[in-house]
């Protein structure tokens, strides 16, 4: 007996013929729903069975950071007719069959046009654009390290010290004292050498902060006696509702005696102004001698947030700050999962100048290497790149990939950036050799394949911050510039029409393509994945056109992004 046989094969059984298996691609029709504050519930799309909910010309826009940007569309409908569902701030989701958002926001005008072809053209604006409705927004404040905002009390304070004998003789500044030669940060100094006191009067040295509106919540401090320990000093620090301090709470009392790491927490909302003071309790009828010093002052507001870092280089994470202001001054909505933390602690982050979310978020996030982003509905995100969204894959010829090609003035080597101390002093951070204030190997590229360095040549430019920062933070911009920087010579572009094959060999319509995924082109001469940084999406071409790795408004992107100026100093 055959095996076939044994087996239960019937010889005599009619020959099955091979099926052929055709794939199916999933629909790629979309549809809008539309949410207004009042009312009931609409739907947008091609196949609705009233014509005046029929939209055409769908064009969608989405970026990174930002997330969902613009989307607009056709309505066949009468201007002249009240439509309850173009209501403005009507939430707005454009999906696919299976609840696939592909975009969504709110709407934001609704242009209209009469004549022979009368219509409705709703536009829209993705979510990040809750993060510029309140553009007088005072606050947040989290941590204020610059000590130039510590100076001459008011006229009002001034005159109640002079009217109880608290005479200002001490000279008050702000910087480093001969007597402190191992300072690492600068101080406030009271310094009384030469002071003579006069009957009646007790010597006072005095500076006094203003939060600019912000709530304070604490004050940290040490408070250093340079020189003439007199524990006949009075020596603390208080915050008051009024640049008077009518009303204040005052600190421990260290009696002219060093106290390091100090704390003073205001005990209710309101507190606006602090001070820090040194006065001779008593009266001396000679010439003083003592030289002291408040370092390392730095003013929290009233958020609740647990300092992070090793005294004195403290501050907090962008996850803290972002998942603290978000859900307080937005619309907006955070979650642990949607805040992920690069552990980078930023020591100086104080919004008192009104302004809008949208600065706070550019500001806090142009330190570490934190995508961030509005996507699922409200939900902002801040994440890592490459921890998200999808992989997929195209090729060169279909999706006519364009590249920037080479750019010598794009190459940086290495940079050179320059920033304001917390003392006001304008200080530097560079490469090894730059003669800068801060000297770091990290601020250098060191691939040997980098075109500048197989040329010999580096592009010596001075990044400016135009801000408070520290030599931490300023060298963590640093890295991130020349880190982005360099990708604007590999920047490019494609178009991703029809269908693009995802990780899994998953065909998807072109729609669900956002920024923050990845694409590779495998017959491509770098055939490694690139980042896309925006998406157009025409819904008639079904045509996805494609940023490519660096901003696709290039140098002037990056540099509004890091709110800096570049300063070319030509080649060396």
């Amino acid at each position: 007996m055959s095996l076939l046989l044994f087996l239960g094969w019937d010889p005599n059984a009619p020959l099955i013929e091979r099926i052929a298996v055709t794939q199916d691609y999933p629909p790629d029709k979309l549809a809008w729903r539309v949410d207004p504050p009042q009312g009931t519930s609409s739907r947008w799309a091609a196949d609705e069975p009233l014509a005046e909910n029929v939209i055409d010309e769908i064009h969608l826009v989405a970026e990174m950071p930002g997330g969902y940007k613009e989307a607009t569309g056709v309505l066949a409908r009468d201007p002249r007719t009240p439509w309850p569902d173009l209501a403005a701030y009507s939430d707005i989701s454009v999906y696919q069959p299976g609840v696939e958002e592909v975009w969504a926001g709110r709407l934001d005008k609704a242009p209209e046009s009469e004549g022979d072809h009368m219509s409705i053209e709703p536009a829209a604006v993705g979510w990040q654009a809750a993060l510029e409705d309140d553009k007088s927004m005072i606050g947040p404040g989290f941590i204020d390290a610059d000590l130039s905002k510590w100076g001459e009390p008011s006229a009002a304070r001034r005159l109640f010290l002079v009217q109880n004998a608290f005479p200002l003789r001490a000279s008050t500044s702000v910087g480093y004292s001969s007597l402190d030669p191992g300072a690492t940060a600068p101080s406030i100094i009271n310094d009384f050498s030469n002071v003579k006191g006069e009957p009646g009067q007790s010597e006072t040295g005095e500076a006094d902060y203003n939060s600019g509106g912000v709530d304070i919540g604490a004050i940290l401090y040490d408070f250093r006696c340079l020189n003439a320990v007199d524990t006949g000093f009075e020596t603390n620090v208080a915050v008051g509702t009024t640049d008077t301090f009518a009303t204040f709470v005052a600190g421990e009392n260290h009696l002219g005696t060093t106290a390091l790491q100090r704390r003073l927490d205001a005990p209710n909302p309101g507190y606006k102004f602090a001070r820090v003071r040194d006065r001779y309790g008593g009266t001396w009828e000679a010439l003083m001698t003592n030289v002291e010093a408040w370092q390392n002052v730095k003013v929290l507001g009233r958020h609740g947030l647990s300092p992070q870092g090793t005294w004195p280089n403290v501050g907090f994470t962008a996850k803290q700050m972002l998942g603290y202001a978000i859900p307080k001054y937005t619309p907006l909505t955070v979650s642990e999962e949607s805040l992920e933390d690069d552990g980078f602690v930023i020591s100086q982050a104080w919004f008192s100048e009104p302004g809008d979310m949208a600065t706070v978020v550019k500001e806090l996030t142009k330190y570490g290497l934190l995508d961030w982003f509005v996507f699922g509905g409200k939900l902002f995100q801040l994440r890592f790149p490459n921890s998200y969204g999808r992989r997929w894959q195209a090729f060169v010829g279909p999706s006519e990939l364009t590249e920037a090609g080479l750019d010598a003035s794009r190459l940086w080597r290495s940079i050179v950036v320059r920033y304001q101390d917390v003392d006001g002093t304008t200080r530097t951070v560079g490469p090894l050799g730059s003669g800068t204030t801060l000297e770091t190997s990290s601020l250098e590229v060191t691939d040997p394949d980098h075109p500048a360095i197989a040329a010999g040549l580096t592009r010596k430019d001075i990044l400016d911050l135009n801000t408070i920062s520290t030599a931490a933070a300023a060298t963590a911009t640093g890295e991130r510039w020349l880190e982005e920087a360099n990708l604007l010579s590999r920047s490019g572009s494609c178009n991703l029409t029809g269908y693009v094959i995802d990780d899994q060999g998953v065909p998807r319509p072109a729609a669900q393509v956002k920024p923050g995924d990845y694409v590779r082109f495998p017959d491509a001469g770098d055939r490694s994945y690139r980042k896309i940084t925006r998406v157009d999406y025409t819904h008639s071409q079904r045509q996805a056109v494609c940023s490519l790795d660096g901003p696709p408004e290039g140098l002037a992107a990056l540099l509004e992004r890091y709110q800096a100026v570049l300063t070319p100093l030509g080649l060396g």
